[in-house]
C-alpha cells in the first residue's frame, strides 16, 4: 500500500490518522502506539492520491478531489470535499464545481476553504453552506503545487501558490484583500522549498522611515 498526500495528525488525541493513497487504497487508518500498529476505521469514497488537504480543528482532516482509477483502470479525478475527525465519521461531502487533483488547498477561516491547481482556476468554498465563490483566475496554469497562508504584521493576509507549473516553476501570490493575483519569485526548485522562500521575499516589509534613519545613524 502507497500512501501520499493524505495525513492528518489528531491534535487533541495526539493519534496520527491517514486516509487515501496512490491508487491503493479508500482507507482510513488510525496508528495505536501501544501495539505499533495501524488499524483500518472507514473508508473515503475514492481510492485517490494527490488530493488536497488540510486540518480543521472540529472537521479534522478536509480532503478535496484527488486522481482515482475506476474499474477500467483509467485514471479519473474525484469532485468531492470529504471531511472526517478520525476516520470513521464522516461528514455529508460536499461536490466541487471541477474535477481536480494535484492542486492544493488553505483554510482561510473556520467556514472558508480556498482550493486551487490543476489549471488556472481558484475558488472558495463556506464549509457549513457548501457554497461556492469563484476567484479571479491564477495568472497561468498551476499543477503540483504547494501553498499556505501569509500573514504581514500589518494584518494583511495572502494566499502563497508555489511549484506553479511543471516546466515554468515559480510563485503566485494572492491578495485576500484586494482579491487580485501577482506573479511572485521563483526559479526551478522544489515547491516546498520555493514556497517558504516566496514568503519571505514577497511578504517582507519596507523599513519605516524611522527605521531608515535609525540604521543611517549606527556607527559602522
Amino acid at each position: 500500500m502507497i500512501i501520499c498526500y493524505l495525513t492528518y495528525i489528531n491534535l487533541l488525541g495526539k493519534v496520527p490518522l491517514v486516509c487515501g493513497g496512490k491508487f491503493g487504497t479508500g482507507k482510513c487508518y488510525t496508528y495505536n502506539s501501544a501495539g505499533n500498529t495501524w488499524e483500518a476505521k472507514g473508508s473515503i469514497t475514492y481510492k485517490v492520491g494527490f488530493a488536497g488537504y488540510s486540518f480543521h480543528k472540529t472537521l479534522g482532516l478536509i480532503m478535496s478531489g484527488g486522481q482515482y482509477r475506476d474499474t477500467k483502470n483509467k485514471d479519473q479525478y474525484s469532485d468531492l470535499l470529504e471531511s472526517t475527525p478520525d476516520g470513521l465519521n464522516f461528514r455529508k461531502p460536499i461536490k466541487l464545481p471541477y474535477k481536480t487533483g494535484y492542486h492544493c488547498q488553505v483554510l482561510l477561516d473556520d467556514d472558508t476553504l480556498m482550493i486551487m491547481g490543476n489549471g488556472n482556476r481558484a475558488y472558495v468554498i463556506n464549509l457549513t453552506t457548501g457554497e461556492i465563490t469563484h476567484l479571479p483566475k491564477m495568472p497561468g496554469r498551476a499543477i503540483h503545487t504547494g501553498c499556505g497562508l501569509a500573514k504581514k504584521s500589518s494584518g494583511e493576509r495572502f494566499v502563497v501558490v508555489a511549484g506553479v507549473d511543471a516546466y515554468e516553476q515559480g510563485t503566485y501570490i494572492f491578495d485576500l484583500r484586494r482579491n487580485q493575483w501577482s506573479k511572485g519569485a521563483g526559479n526551478k526548485s522544489h515547491h516546498i522549498t520555493m514556497l517558504l522562500k516566496s514568503i519571505l521575499y514577497n511578504l517582507r516589509e519596507e523599513p519605516s522611515p524611522q527605521n531608515r534613519q535609525q540604521s543611517r545613524q549606527r556607527p559602522v
